[in-house]
């Protein structure tokens, strides 16, 4: 959504639109609460992905919407 607010269209590339670098924990972070952690200190950051071992998303953690700050 963000991306096409600054002028991406569906046809841009995936590369051109998702982070390359998302900020993501494993599943130990999230249950002691490194997830909200991140959401403290990163406003712009709405969605953290919980990772296994082999980096496959297994989790979402999202932050409420009255929460959010849109960027």
């Amino acid at each position: 959504r963000r991306a096409m607010l600054r002028g991406a269209t569906l046809a841009a590339p995936v590369g051109k639109v998702l982070n390359p670098n998302p900020v993501s924990v494993s599943a130990e972070e999230a249950k002691a609460g490194r997830a909200l952690e991140i959401f403290r200190q990163e406003s712009s950051i709405n969605i953290v992905p919980v990772v296994d071992a082999d980096s496959r998303i297994i989790e979402v953690v999202i932050r409420s919407p009255e929460k959010r700050k849109e960027a």
